[in-house]
């Protein structure tokens, strides 16, 4: 056979071999002479990121980069949303795509991704979350607690669906009773900055609210999107209209300030997260809202998690004989997908 016969040519043969899949291999030259084999995986924050055998996902600089050559086809997306697909060459300065009569400036992409990614589909996320309690006996209260949120992201269009509500009975007495919808669009105008245009319908009997509805754009900024943390502040003009069981109804706009965060504290083992939207009326001071959500996650198995949270709400000029503050400490169990 082959291997008995002909040692050499066989150790040639695997040397050839193991070359030749280093030579398939996408190579990033720097600068100071540095030399990184992998696979280019994805640009983030001016950064691009080549998965390595010896030391992972290693982040460059793209002012670092001497050189850049990718064996396979890549795809590239320019900040005016265009895509070019093949292979890739060039500097931090200049790239060139193969096929493509010229090379474009590297301050342009917004992207680069492995394989040909039309990003013609939609991109869909969300969770379910869902809380009850069940008492009897010397105290006979039931809780029932649920929120849930779904986006879907296409190129650079996200849309946001989403809800939450709240439901207490002590003694066959109904003592909470509210409930909270949202929808928003966001248009991007580069990788982080978009414009927005958002919605909120509220109802809770036990203060007041018949329908407390918002309608507003503004801008917001996406400081981070990766798989360990995501920060996103907006801000922005809002019309503010109340309905009460009690009392007249009330309008006024507002200035909208919201803030959502969330950011593994010990990667797929503990989450934090943070979500505020405050309501600023630019009529009367007093007149101004709040909602929070600040809690932990902790994966399961299957895509579920556990969930410990503090939903607190802040009405600064609540109806009469009703308080400020309503808060919410939630135990839960959440799907998502």
């Amino acid at each position: 056979m082959l291997y008995v016969k002909h040692p050499l040519l066989c150790s040639m043969v695997c040397f050839v071999s193991v070359a030749a899949a280093v030579c398939r291999a996408d190579q990033i030259t720097l600068s100071n002479g540095d030399r990184l084999t992998g696979t280019v995986q994805r640009l983030s924050g001016g950064k691009v990121v080549i998965e390595t055998d010896y030391a992972g996902e290693v982040s460059i600089d793209l002012k670092s980069i001497a050189s850049i050559v990718t064996e396979g086809e890549m795809t590239v997306v320019l900040d005016d949303d265009t895509r070019t697909f093949g292979q890739l060459s060039g500097d931090g300065q200049r790239l060139q795509v193969a096929g493509e009569p010229a090379p474009v400036d590297a301050a342009r992409v917004t992207a680069l991704l492995p394989g040909r990614v039309t990003g013609d589909g939609w991109k869909v996320t969300g969770r379910i979350n869902v809380g009850a309690s069940d008492s009897s006996g010397n105290t006979e209260v039931t809780r029932i607690y649920g929120d849930a949120e779904m986006i879907a992201r296409k190129a650079r269009d996200r849309y946001t669906l989403g809800g939450r509500g709240n439901y207490t009975e002590d003694r066959g007495t109904e003592t909470e009773s509210n409930a909270t919808v949202y929808g928003k669009y966001d248009r991007f105008l580069s990788e982080k900055w978009y414009l927005y245009a958002n919605t909120s319908f509220e109802n809770d009997k036990f203060k007041d609210l018949q329908l407390r509805s918002t309608l507003g754009v503004g801008t917001g900024y996406q400081f981070f999107d990766t798989p360990r943390t995501s920060l996103s502040p907006e801000g922005g003009l809002d019309y503010v209209h109340t309905d009460f069981y009690t009392q007249p109804s009330d309008e006024y706009p507002a200035a909208r300030v919201s803030t959502r965060f969330a950011y593994w504290l010990w990667q797929d083992i503990v989450q934090f997260f943070h979500d505020n939207s405050v309501y600023m009326s630019l009529e009367a001071a007093e007149d101004a809202f709040a909602r929070t959500q600040t809690g932990l996650r902790f994966p399961l198995r299957n895509n579920f998690l556990a969930s410990a949270q503090l939903n607190l709400d802040w009405d600064g000029n609540p109806a009469p004989g009703r308080e400020s503050i309503d808060q919410t400490v939630i135990l839960s169990l959440s799907y998502r997908w």
